[in-house]
């Protein structure tokens, strides 16, 4: 059975490798770390849990895939919770098939270590009294997808989103500024499948 805190935390530790400037706000991912014996479980609300999202760049053109989400109302990564034992960057890439009909995905950058993720977002989430959920936090780590196009058509589930939006890197920097510069840093240096 894999040991899915000992597999986060050597992807925070390459997380920070990769960009040392965010190394000081991740205390309070090693703390959940530390405190939870699983912080994926969707049930742990003190303080709360790791979540997913996938930024999936289509190698054709460099553009990167968002989803309009039915429950917000706007332009999202895909991405959700992660399933019982089921590691973060494996339920990113679960949550594109699920919500946008792409499975044939890789993770730039990872042969021999485990995959860091792009951009480490918390965030507060308001109580939901009708599914008994208190107010928690979201640790949402997103990671960088690449994408060829071949062979699949893209779509989006109703269920989860109104439909999808492919946006270029400055569109992308506009709506989200600090995952659109990690992920030009991220191409720079090569991180292509």
């Amino acid at each position: 059975m894999i040991n899915i805190t000992s597999v986060i935390g050597t992807s925070l530790l390459n997380f920070e490798s990769d960009f040392p400037e965010d190394r000081e706000s991740l205390m309070s991912v090693r703390s959940l770390l530390q405190k939870q014996a699983d912080a994926t479980d969707r049930t742990n609300f003190l303080p709360g849990h790791i979540t997913a999202s996938a930024a999936l760049i289509r190698q054709t053109d460099n553009k990167v895939l968002l989803i309009e989400s039915t429950k917000f109302s706007r332009l999202l990564f895909p991405g959700g919770h992660c399933e019982l034992g089921e590691l973060p960057h494996h339920a990113a890439q679960r949550e594109l098939g699920e919500e946008c009909a792409i499975n044939r995905v890789g993770i730039p950058g990872t042969t021999g270590r485990a995959p860091a993720p792009l951009h480490i977002d918390v965030h507060k989430v308001h109580a939901r009294p009708a599914k008994d959920e208190p107010e928690h936090l979201h640790f949402d780590f997103c990671f960088h997808f690449s994408w060829s196009g071949d062979g699949e058509v893209p779509r989006a589930d109703p269920t989860e989103a109104k439909s999808l939006a492919w946006v270029s890197l400055d569109e992308l920097h506009d709506l989200f500024p600090i995952v659109a510069t990690k992920l030009h840093r991220r191409l720079r240096t090569g991180a292509h499948l």
